[in-house]
């Protein structure tokens, strides 16, 4: 979550150096200098772990990967932001994915499906769920 945060402290460095020893005072460039070095720091770790992985995985045409783990962590601390902005707002409300289904070549697999009404009524009045079959009480 603090990932973004760190983001804004590089961009603001970058676009003007002297702001790490600007007026802010000691306090603040160590706090500045600290969270670029964390930042540069966790990347390093993170390519030389997934560097040593995907080796001994014999799987080493997957660390260009690497090179997306940036927007990745960014999209991961933006979607916990918004999961728990939902959760503050809407506490009992629990949003998942509808899947149905889905045969493909005689294995069963499943498959995201059209959003539907989670639970609709048949002819009978038995409640039945998406996939048209009655939950198990």
């Amino acid at each position: 979550m603090v990932y973004p945060i760190y983001l804004v402290a590089l961009l603001v460095t970058l676009a003007d150096p002297m702001a790490l020893w600007g007026d802010g005072g000691v306090l603040d460039s160590m706090v500045l200098g600290l969270n670029l070095f964390n930042l540069v720091g966790g990347y390093m770790e993170m390519a030389l772990l997934a560097e040593r992985a995907l080796t001994l995985r014999d799987r080493r045409a997957a660390i260009r990967g690497i090179l997306l783990l940036p927007a990745y962590w960014l999209l991961m601390s933006l979607a916990t932001y918004r999961a728990l902005i939902d959760l503050a707002l809407r506490p009992h409300h629990w949003e998942k994915t509808p899947h149905r289904r889905h045969v493909n070549g005689g294995q069963g697999s499943f498959a995201p499906a059209k959003r539907m009404n989670s639970v609709s009524a048949s002819r009978d009045n038995t409640m039945v769920d998406r996939t048209g079959v009655a939950p198990m009480y």
